[in-house]
């Protein structure tokens, strides 16, 4: 499993070749807004599953699973921050 987020913190990514379940902090995206998906990289097709405000309902630990899961069963979240108003993708560097 590997992670990484954009140096200005507008973007978390998680890839999980087995698709397995996995916590994040989602403290570390810092946007208004946050769009997220998962991408399955086997088909090359994304599926948006929330689109909430930073506040995380509270929360500051997600554990998310993956749409399937075992041998071969790779996915990718994407944590993507977007602008309030117009729920465009936040560019880096803001």
């Amino acid at each position: 499993m590997r992670a990484m987020r954009a140096v200005d913190d507008s973007k978390l990514i998680v890839y999980t070749p087995t698709g397995e379940p996995f916590t994040i902090d989602q403290s570390v995206v810092k946007a208004a807004y946050v769009r997220q998906s998962w991408y399955d990289p086997r088909y090359g097709v994304s599926y948006e599953f929330r689109l909430s405000p930073r506040a995380w309902d509270g929360q500051t630990f997600q554990t998310y699973t993956p749409p399937t899961s075992g041998r071969g069963q790779d996915w990718v979240l994407v944590i993507q921050g977007v602008d309030q108003q117009s729920d465009v993708p936040t560019p880096f560097g803001n």
